[in-house]
């Protein structure tokens, strides 16, 4: 994002750096900024913004499921229903490799 904000010459700046998700969402309802993520698993009382805050758009990520070349069958399992419900929140899209 900060890359973004840099190359739009939108001033920033970074007030709160942590890896824990209830630290960012309190940070936000405490009025410390905005925050990039997925909209998936977003407290309902934090609103999704968009081009209402007039920012540069993001680029596209790529989102994988990376595995052994053998798993258990519970492994199998997981990973399927891993792709089934990523597929279900994102929709599918082709890759660079030209899979789905």
């Amino acid at each position: 994002m900060g890359a973004v904000l840099d190359h739009s010459q939108t001033r920033w700046r970074a007030v709160l750096t942590t890896p824990n998700l209830p630290a960012v969402w309190a940070g936000l309802r405490s009025g410390l900024g905005i925050v990039v993520r997925m909209d998936h698993g977003r407290p309902e009382d934090l609103a999704c913004v968009g081009a209402e805050l007039d920012l540069p758009d993001l680029p596209n990520i790529d989102v994988r499921l990376l595995r052994a070349p053998k798993l258990s069958r519970f492994a199998e399992r997981l990973a399927r229903v891993l792709r089934e419900e990523t597929l279900r929140h994102l929709g599918p899209a082709e890759s660079q490799h030209g899979k789905r």
